[in-house]
């Protein structure tokens, strides 16, 4: 049976929306059609854009949405992650977290394409949370609307996205995620559902060789602990690092079927097992509850950003 994908429409509601409000913009200063007298066609270039990139690659996509939520987990989605470095001051896109980001081009050719048309108007902060919704239309067939008007950050510091409560680590079991998740006002059934963004991009095999050498983590299914060595040696350097799909069921659409490749969990595991458990069973057992979280998220995550 074909379950719809209802926990990544939460997903990007939930970054776009309450997720996305900078510390010093009123809540209520937020709104859909914000462009709508200043810039009406803004949403449309950027949709038009993005349709266009992930024609061409589908993994874009997968990294615009990665960057928003890296811009989105530091400051609020202020932007910051756009700022380049200087040599007096590494901004965030020095962090070692955030070495692997992409999409940065195709956000900068969307601004160029937005600032031809209404110069001076719009925000890279709501061009970020545009693009992270048109790439969920785009690999899932999620429609929502983005309330906009954010304000862009000034501030980006190398410092900022490892510190405490901030860009979660792949190393984090389960308490450890659900504690940094807490710290922004989520709470463990929103962490999961974020969690689903992983049903697309990839994975560096640096992320996850630990689970295939010297000994295979007894945790993995041999058949695809198997196709993994395949992928990555154990020769493998940094300066080599191959990639795997994070799902390898359907690896370009936004889906829920991420939950159904990882499978069962125990207590101790880390998270991607953990999750994994948790995303099967809220996608078969709660899909008519997604609207009423959501709408208890936007009302209390603004508060902790």
């Amino acid at each position: 049976m074909e379950i719809p994908a209802s926990f990544s429409l939460l997903l990007f509601l939930a970054l776009s929306t309450p997720m996305s409000v900078v510390r010093s913009l009123p809540w209520s200063s937020l709104e859909v059609g914000f462009y709508n007298s200043t810039c009406p066609e803004a949403e449309s270039i950027v949709t038009n854009m993005v349709d266009n990139f992930i024609s061409s690659n589908p993994g874009i996509g997968a990294s615009l949405i990665r960057l928003h939520f890296h811009d989105c987990f530091v400051r609020g989605c202020d932007a910051s992650v756009l700022i380049d470095s200087t040599p007096s001051n590494p901004s965030e896109q020095a962090s070692p977290i955030n070495l692997s980001l992409r999409g940065f081009d195709q956000i900068a050719a969307i601004k160029a394409a937005v600032e031809a048309a209404c110069p001076g108007t719009v925000s890279c902060a709501d061009i970020l949370a545009f693009a992270a919704r048109d790439s969920a239309a785009k690999l899932g067939n999620i429609s929502y609307q983005v309330p906009a008007g954010r304000r862009d950050g000034t501030v980006s510091l190398e410092s900022d996205p490892l510190k405490p409560n901030n860009i979660p680590q792949f190393t984090y079991n389960l308490s450890q995620l659900t504690a940094n998740f807490e710290a922004k006002g989520l709470s463990q059934s929103d962490m999961v559902i974020l969690s689903g963004a992983h049903s697309v991009g990839i994975a560096h095999c640096s992320s996850f060789t630990n689970r295939l050498y010297p000994e295979l983590d007894p945790t993995l299914d041999p058949a695809f602990a198997a196709q993994l060595r395949n992928v990555c040696p154990s020769s493998n350097t940094t300066a080599s690092n191959p990639t795997a799909p994070l799902d390898h069921i359907t690896p370009n659409k936004l889906d829920n079927r991420l939950g159904f490749s990882l499978g069962g969990c125990d207590e101790e595991t880390t998270w991607p097992l953990r999750i994994g458990c948790h995303l099967l069973f809220l996608s078969l057992a709660f899909l008519d509850s997604w609207l009423e979280l959501l709408a208890d998220c936007a009302l209390d995550v603004h508060v902790a950003i």
